[in-house]
This record gives C-alpha cells, sequence and structure tokens, in this order.
C-alpha cells in the first residue's frame, strides 16, 4: 500500500463562496486541520451498577480548526489583488481596489461590522477535506533577515471523513517574495529604529453558532497589537515618556520599491502597552508592545501593496 505524501497537498480559499483552483494558496509548510466530533457522557440512573457512565456523539457538530502559513509576496501588478485576498478577507478585511492611472494599489483594512464566512478545501495526496462557515485571525512576523510570515488561524465547520478524491491541478503563487532587509524602512513617527524583528496580531475574538440551519464561526470584535523589538540606543528614553503620558505613535514598515514589488503595513493609531528591557550578548534591547487603536473606526492599521 501506498504512502500518504505531505509534500502532495493542494489547499483552496473563497470568501463568500465555494473556492476554485484559481483561489488556491500557495503554502509555506504543510497544514493540518483538527477535526473534533462534539461528544458528552450521561449517566444512566438506576441500574445500581458503578461506572454505568455512557458516552455520545454528534457527528453533525464537527468542527475544525488549524493553521495556515503563508508567505507575503508581491502582486506583480501595482492595483492587482495578492494571491492571498481571499485569505485577507476571511479574517475581516475590506479589499480597497484603486485603479487610478499613476496611483494603483490595492489596500486592506479593518471590517467594521460583521461580514460573511469562508470556505476552505484540502486535498492531501488524494484525500479532500472541506470546511465551510470559516472565519480566520492573522499573525505577520516581520523579522530582518527572513522571509515576511503570515500566519491565518482558522476556525469553521467539517464533516468527520475527508472525501477521496483526487488533487486538482493548480498553479501556485510565482511571484516574488518579500524580506524585510537592513535597508527596509521601519519607522516610529518617523524615526527609523534598529528593529530586529516585530509582530502584528490582529486579535479577532471568534465565536462559534451552531443553531437550525447555520453552522458557522463569526468575528464579533477585534483588539490588534505590535510586539516590537529593536536594539537600543544609549540616552534613549522617550519610549518610558509615552508610556506614561499614553503618546500615540505612527508604526510603518516599507518593503520593496518597484511597481507591482511594494508592500507598506502602517497602524498610525499604535499605544503603549508595555516595555520590556533585556541584555542580548552584551547589548540593551527593547520589546515594546502597542494596541493598535482606532481614530474613526476600521482606521487601526492598513496593509497596501503598490
Amino acid at each position: 500500500m501506498a504512502y500518504q505524501l505531505t509534500n502532495k497537498q493542494v489547499l483552496l480559499a473563497k470568501y463568500g463562496g465555494t473556492p476554485t483552483t484559481s483561489d488556491v494558496v500557495t503554502l509555506a509548510e504543510n497544514t493540518f486541520f483538527n477535526t473534533t466530533i462534539k461528544n458528552g457522557t450521561i449517566k444512566e440512573i438506576g441500574t445500581g451498577a458503578l461506572g454505568a457512565e455512557k458516552g455520545f456523539v454528534i457527528p453533525d457538530w464537527t468542527a475544525a480548526d488549524g493553521t495556515i502559513t503563508a508567505i507575503m509576496k508581491a502582486t506583480g501588478a501595482a492595483g492587482t489583488p495578492p494571491k492571498l485576498s481571499e485569505m485577507y478577507k476571511i479574517c475581516g478585511l475590506t479589499e480597497t481596489i484603486d485603479t487610478t492611472a499613476g496611483e494603483e494599489k490595492v489596500t486592506y483594512t479593518p471590517m467594521t461590522q460583521m461580514g460573511q464566512t469562508g470556505e476552505i478545501i484540502s486535498y492531501i495526496d488524494g484525500e479532500k477535506r472541506t470546511i465551510t462557515g470559516v472565519v480566520s485571525n492573522l499573525k505577520i512576523n516581520f523579522t530582518v533577515g527572513e522571509l515576511v510570515r503570515i500566519a491565518f488561524d482558522i476556525k469553521g465547520f467539517t464533516d468527520a471523513e475527508p472525501v477521496l478524491e483526487a488533487n486538482p491541478s493548480a498553479t501556485i503563487d510565482g511571484n516574488s517574495n518579500f524580506v524585510v532587509k537592513s535597508v527596509s524602512a521601519v519607522t516610529i513617527d518617523g524615526a527609523t529604529i534598529n528593529l530586529t524583528s516585530a509582530d502584528f496580531d490582529l486579535g479577532n475574538q471568534i465565536d462559534e453558532i451552531y443553531a437550525i440551519g447555520k453552522k458557522e464561526y463569526v468575528i464579533t470584535d477585534f483588539m490588534p497589537t505590535i510586539t516590537i523589538n529593536e536594539i537600543k540606543q544609549r540616552d534613549s528614553i522617550d519610549h518610558w515618556t509615552d508610556l506614561k503620558n499614553e503618546n500615540v505613535k505612527a508604526f510603518v514598515v516599507s518593503l520593496g520599491s518597484s511597481s507591482g514589488e511594494k508592500v507598506t503595513f502602517t497602524a498610525n493609531y499604535c499605544k503603549y502597552s508595555g516595555i520590556n528591557e533585556s541584555d542580548d550578548n552584551g547589548k540593551v534591547v527593547i520589546e515594546r508592545s502597542f494596541r493598535c487603536e482606532s481614530n474613526a473606526g476600521g482606521d487601526n492599521f492598513e496593509i497596501k501593496y503598490e
């Protein structure tokens, strides 16, 4: 009997519909989904015997969760959505496409109301698992000297058994990867910092709905956060003053320079939530934590492809 091979995985994702092979997600590592069937126990009183507890399962109430890991890639052409666009929307982000000549861009910002759910289909070497009612949280890691990694933590509903079905033919994303280099522009309030890494977490609050005629997950709220690690400069103490005074700071990461090869992450209303200083081989390093707050609703942050 042949082994099932993990490198033969195709994952499709669609917001508000059923994905096709044009909705392929290029994975950075294999994705396996934890599948849980609702179960419980009941005591059958009256037998007089110990150990009379019985178990039961509800196959209809089968949930799936897992993490889809991808690399942030360029679009290849300004004004064209990235291949991860469907996953961004499943996370509760609004896509805005600007095709104005010379200003072409695609921007993702938080939704201010509950949106639709998505559907994910995962094929692994002849096995197909469909997950519906899907929503996701979003995490992005910017580490200097590495590719920008994105993690989508998804939740949805599925059937217990996968379907035996051959993998479809699908074309993965061939656009260039975004790399955080020493020359990349990373600023706080316009001042360049000696960043070593930054972690963004959308902070989606996800609730399960299981009712007559409806099985899905919903995003009920979100609170984005950023954690920044950098090398501290001598006589630099402004971060403590900012924390004390609740000063609002703008955090910007700009990668790439050519049309169709640029992305900018911006959070304009960051407030400190914590600071930690520590030793790194004789140097003082700072870990700054921020809440990405909003000013007018839905402007906590933006991801802009140009």
